[in-house]
């Protein structure tokens, strides 16, 4: 016998769950983030990977710190190729613009 008050639900697969949970407690962003860290030599190159970091995805803009003018120019340059690398390695979850920077890893 049912209660009164109370709907029946069907269960949902965990899985099918935490991607929306992610995206609800702003941490989708961080994941990403990190899957991209985990990758930058690779997405960049090594000559460029010292003097570049990842700093903030806001959206689909990823945002790039990086030491000098010379690699805002050089990464702005390279951002077709960044951009389809990010693609390549995440998919559809994979930024669609890049915004490059002068900053400072010491925060």
């Amino acid at each position: 016998m049912r209660r009164p008050g109370r709907r029946r639900t069907h269960p949902e697969a965990l899985g099918a769950l935490v991607p929306a949970l992610l995206e609800d407690l702003g941490l989708e962003a961080t994941r990403t983030l990190t899957r991209i860290a985990d990758r930058w030599e690779a997405i960049v190159g090594s000559h460029a990977a010292p003097h570049a970091w990842p700093a903030a995805i806001r959206g689909k803009t990823f945002e790039v710190e990086v030491d000098s003018s010379v690699w805002v120019q050089t990464l702005r340059l390279q951002s077709p190729e960044i951009l389809a690398k990010l693609e390549a390695a995440l998919g559809p979850e994979a930024p669609r613009e890049l915004w490059i920077r002068i900053g400072s890893r010491e925060r």
